[in-house]
Formats: structure tokens, C-alpha cells, sequence
């Protein structure tokens, strides 16, 4: 680890190598009218406190994110210059959360900069590369209070996903494609919602958001924050790295149009140095228990669990118990044969959730057909502790 004093940058000096990835919603270069939002976005989003703009010396616009009073998350590939070098704190200005581009920087200067720099040296478009794409800002005076509550463990995120969560996203980019010679811009941050359907990388630790064609991401929005509302909380799952397609770009070939973005959590070497560097605690997260009668007591951090058993029939339903007292269907799945299953029970019933209240039953139900010769049930318990 090195770590220069007055306008320094904290390295990572990590065995691992990670690399710069491409895509439609890289920093953009400003010309001097150009103040890079959202393409089919709205403008004055719930929240809008979550995005902050920031510029570089070496003429990047970029989105950012409020973590801590004086932490900011972003993305690494915004603090390079055009050779790819990373840049000094001092290069760096940000303006308040929310705030008006067209007018001046916040009076908060950048004095630490943490990220693994040796992300940059995998091959453009690596997946390993978005996962390691998080950097952290510090700076000398609280900008305020962050809009969301903590970042998202990776398995809520996992979890998010596979239960095609919705997660919104505001950013300072663009509002036209990038080959629009216009170039409409708004000064103030935009918004837009999608669903986390597919695209989650556990082992990277990366995420991907689908296109829609009409709406998305662009120049300047990179290093804005997707974040989830998950009972009464907003989770941070990450900065946005990059992606592809329309409405910022022509699509590829044969290519999906996605944004992607590191799971910021996951990146918890930079998160370290940081809350160190600022004086700060880490996230106080909650964690969920699962018990039932033939299930052991197992525990996850956060808020998800996740119910993940072999049994002798293939199709299950998930019914919770709701409030007035009754039964609610709130998921089906068709197991599959797993091979670390017994041939006696092959098939593997899985149903990772997200728990938003802070107690609840379950029922996994099977009923009759090919393998059961009756129906069968498993109730457990859910509940949330902590913060």
C-alpha cells in the first residue's frame, strides 16, 4: 500500500490484475459548452441526492455517490488521464449532491483517492475488470448525508437479482446519443428504473442491468449509483462501469444492450483502506436468520436468505404467510438434477429471497406428480435482527 500525503492517492498493491473496461457510459471529455443526464430519463428524480458531479483535471466528467459524509464511491476508470495513468487527488473537483453544474465546485477538496490502479491491465470488456472498476474519494469536509442507507452484500445482491428486483439510477451524463452534434445536456442529475433480471457475476463480483433501447445510460453517466429499496431501505449495489447498445450507442452485432457495474461491497480491500484513511466505522449490516422444523438455523448477512435443498420431486411452489391471516403463492420452481443430490432425492429446489419485513413464514410446497406420490411440505421461519 502506498499513500502520499496532501493530494495523494491510496494504491492497492494487490496480487491479483484487473483491467479497463469499454462501453457507452464512459467519462466524457467536455468541450467548453458541453455539461454532461439520463437518455429518456426524468429529470428531478426521488433521488436525485444520490448522484454528485465531478471533474478532473485531465478533462473527464463523471457521476458520483455519497457514501459516508465525506466519502464519495465512483468508478476507478474516472480517474485516469488519456494514457491511462491514475490521476492525483488535486486533479479532482466535485461538486454537492444534487447540485447545479453551471455552478461553482463545492469548497470540499479531494485529499485521497483509494483504488486497485492495476485494474486497468485486463483486456478491455472484462467482466473482472467492471468487478474491480470502484474507487473511493475522500474529502476534507462532510458534503452532507447519503441518500442510501448501506451497500447491498453481494448475495442480496445475488438475491436481487435472481427475484428481478428493480433498481433505479441517476447520473450527470448526456441527454442525447453520443452522436448527436447537439449534445443536449442537463446541469442537474436524471433517473430512470429498471430490473436487475440477469447479468450477475458472484465471482467476479459484477452486475449487469438489461437495455431497453429507449431509455439508458450515456457519456458522463458513468460512476452513478443503481441502488434497490428493499423494505425501508435504499441499497447500494454499485457504480455504473460501462455498457452497450442503444439509446447512447449503435448496437453490435449479434450483442446485447446492457449497463453493467462492480458490486461495490465486494470490493472490500478499497472499502477498508478507506473507512481507515477517513476515520470511519464499516456498514452496520442486518443479518437474517432461517429455522424450521427439518431446517438447521442458518444465518446470512444482510437481508436475504436462501432455501436450498434435494428433493425426490421436481416442481415447488413458495407461500409466505401474509397479513389477515392466510396463505400467499409468491413463487414457483422446477428443480433440476444436481449431481451432489442422492439419486433418492436428485432434484435441487432453490429460492433465494429477499426478507423486508422483519418476520415471516414460509412454506416450500410440492404437490402430487412424477416422484411424490403425496403432497409435501416444509415451513420455516424467517427473521431479520439488526439494524
Amino acid at each position: 500500500m502506498t499513500r502520499f500525503n496532501s493530494s495523494r492517492i491510496a494504491i492497492l498493491a494487490l496480487a491479483a490484475i484487473f483491467g479497463l473496461v469499454g462501453g457507452i457510459s464512459g467519462a466524457t471529455a467536455l468541450g467548453p459548452s458541453l455539461k454532461p443526464a439520463v437518455i429518456g430519463g426524468a429529470p428531478s428524480p426521488v433521488l436525485a441526492g444520490a448522484a454528485l458531479a465531478l471533474e478532473t483535471d485531465a478533462g473527464y466528467f463523471c457521476t458520483g455517490s455519497l457514501w459516508r459524509s465525506r466519502i464519495i464511491a465512483t468508478a476507478a476508470h474516472c480517474l485516469e488521464d488519456a494514457e491511462g495513468n491514475a490521476i492525483q487527488a488535486s486533479e479532482i473537483h466535485v461538486w454537492a449532491p444534487c447540485a447545479d453544474t453551471n455552478g461553482p465546485y463545492s469548497e470540499a477538496i479531494v485529499t485521497d483517492v483509494v483504488m486497485d490502479v492495476n485494474w486497468s491491465t485486463y483486456a478491455e470488456d472484462s467482466e473482472e475488470s467492471t468487478g474491480r472498476d470502484f474507487a473511493l474519494l475522500i474529502v476534507d469536509r462532510p458534503l452532507g448525508s447519503s441518500a442510501w442507507t448501506r451497500m447491498a452484500t453481494p448475495m442480496e445482491v445475488a438475491t436481487l437479482t435472481w427475484n428481478s428486483a428493480r433498481v433505479e439510477f441517476v447520473g450527470c451524463g448526456t441527454t442525447t446519443p453520443r452522436v448527436d452534434p447537439n449534445g443536449a445536456v442537463s446541469v442537474v442529475p436524471y433517473g430512470l428504473s429498471k430490473k436487475l433480471t440477469w447479468g450477475y457475476n458472484s465471482d467476479l463480483g459484477s452486475f449487469k442491468v438489461p437495455g431497453n433501447k429507449t431509455s439508458g445510460t450515456c457519456g458522463g453517466d458513468s460512476d452513478g449509483p443503481w441502488m434497490s429499496r428493499v423494505g425501508n431501505e435504499i441499497l447500494y449495489v454499485g457504480p455504473l462501469s460501462g455498457g452497450q447498445g442503444l439509446p447512447c450507442d449503435k448496437p453490435k452485432p449479434l450483442a446485447d444492450t446492457y449497463d453493467d457495474g462492480a458490486v461495490a461491497s465486494a470490493n472490500t480491500d478499497v472499502i477498508s483502506v478507506a473507512l481507515t484513511t477517513a476515520g470511519e466505522s464499516p456498514d452496520r449490516n442486518p443479518k437474517t436468520c432461517m429455522q424450521g422444523d427439518d431446517i438447521k438455523k442458518t444465518c446470512f448477512e444482510g437481508r436475504p436468505w436462501e432455501y436450498d435443498y434435494c428433493w425426490s420431486a421436481k416442481k415447488s411452489q413458495l407461500w409466505k404467510w401474509v397479513k389477515g391471516k392466510q396463505w400467499k403463492r409468491v413463487d414457483s420452481y422446477t428443480g433440476w438434477k444436481d449431481k451432489t443430490c442422492s439419486s433418492k432425492y436428485p432434484y435441487r429446489t432453490t429460492y433465494p429471497q429477499i426478507e423486508v419485513t422483519k418476520n415471516s413464514w414460509y412454506e416450500v410446497y410440492f404437490p402430487k406428480q412424477a416422484g411424490s406420490s403425496e403432497e409435501v411440505s416444509d415451513t420455516f421461519h424467517a427473521q431479520v435482527t439488526g439494524p
